[in-house]
């Protein structure tokens, strides 16, 4: 995932609604504040974006009771 895909990432899970900040969408796929920043800069690997494509198919956690 480049820094481009997951700065578009962050931008549609806040349009929407799902996170008003960085730090809820660092929430919702279990990252902290810190590691969104280098994301942001640098890009991530396939597990973070795995997870940000989870959340915006609205797929909850494998074995979550949500």
């Amino acid at each position: 995932m480049t820094a481009e895909d997951f700065n578009r990432w962050v931008a549609e899970v806040k349009a929407a609604g799902l996170a008003r900040n960085i730090k809820e969408a660092a929430a919702l796929i279990g990252r902290k504040p810190d590691a969104m920043t280098k994301y942001r800069r640098y890009g991530a690997d396939l597990t973070v974006a795995l997870a940000c494509a989870a959340v915006m198919a609205g797929i909850a956690p494998y074995g979550s009771r949500l």
